[in-house]
């Protein structure tokens, strides 16, 4: 992977890429030409819609700064996403390992395009015990992930494991509740809005 040159947030960028993207172009294509992240780009179109645009006298920002601002922004969601797991690590644990697992799914943007990333972790001490990468989202990820994790940590007494997931319709699936159920896993789901 190569070194994005360092890129300046100044009144000639938003001149020259702004209109890109308002004459149709997608904005991955002119911000990986001028070498700034897609989300600063779809920002600035934003802000031009909404008329916040300021002038050519506007200060300069750097590529970095506007990062900055972007992880402060996202910082409390991971905040509560961490604080919602040790909630959970905290009601679920027990006083061993193999007894409580929980899953979820993420995407991961790369140069080739989306990968789906499902994971099962151990509510006791967080190691990973099953995982599963596929290009498409589809519940064979999650069906993949949990013989991984009987395979990598053969639980004692599986009719006692709990997998906790939140109400997504991959993890309610027949498919993957069929999965849970030949390995004697009891399945677990957030409430609404969890």
């Amino acid at each position: 992977m190569t070194k994005m040159a360092r890129a300046r947030d100044t009144f000639q960028f938003r001149q020259e890429a702004v209109p890109l993207v308002e004459g149709g172009q997608s904005i991955a294509a002119p911000a990986h030409t001028l070498g700034v992240v897609d989300q600063t780009l779809c920002n600035r179109v934003k802000a031009q819609r909404q008329g916040k645009l300021s002038g050519a006298d506007s200060k300069a920002v750097s590529v970095q700064h506007m990062e900055i601002s972007r992880l402060r922004a996202e910082l409390p969601r991971v905040k509560m996403e961490c604080d919602i797991l040790e909630k959970a690590r905290s009601y679920f644990a027990k006083a061993q390992p193999g007894k409580v697992w929980a899953g979820d799914m993420t995407c991961i943007a790369t140069e080739e395009g989306w990968l789906f990333l499902a994971v099962a972790i151990d509510l006791f001490s967080r190691p990973t015990v099953g995982w599963s990468l596929r290009q498409d989202m589809t519940r064979q990820i999650l069906i993949e992930a949990v013989p991984m994790a009987c395979f990598q940590r053969h639980p004692d007494g599986l009719a006692e494991l709990i997998f906790h997931s939140d109400r997504g319709s991959p993890y309610a699936s027949d498919g993957f509740r069929g999965v849970l159920n030949e390995y004697g896993i009891t399945s677990s789901m957030s409430g609404k809005g969890n």
